[in-house]
């Protein structure tokens, strides 16, 4: 048997989205993850398509504390904050 036990048991369903976050920053450093808050009934608007999504959701629906930046946009951020 070749399969791995990979169940993760949570409280929150937030300590599962930091998780997430945590892992894909981790794996996936050289790319950012938009995470967005999308009104449920818009939702299916933007369902996936094969590997990627057909179109995102406006920049107000955006939640820029939850996104993870790349290294490089994280980067440039931090430059910005200094001359500013």
């Amino acid at each position: 048997m070749n399969s791995k036990d990979l169940r993760l048991f949570l409280e929150d369903r937030e300590d599962l989205l930091d998780v997430m976050k945590l892992r894909f920053a981790n794996m996936n450093s050289d790319q950012s993850l938009k995470v967005y808050g999308v009104p449920y009934k818009e939702l299916r608007d933007f369902k996936q398509n094969d590997a990627t999504f057909s179109s995102e959701p406006e920049a107000k629906f955006l939640l820029k504390d939850e996104s993870i930046l790349s290294t490089k946009e994280f980067e440039q951020k931090k430059i910005k904050r200094k001359h500013s």
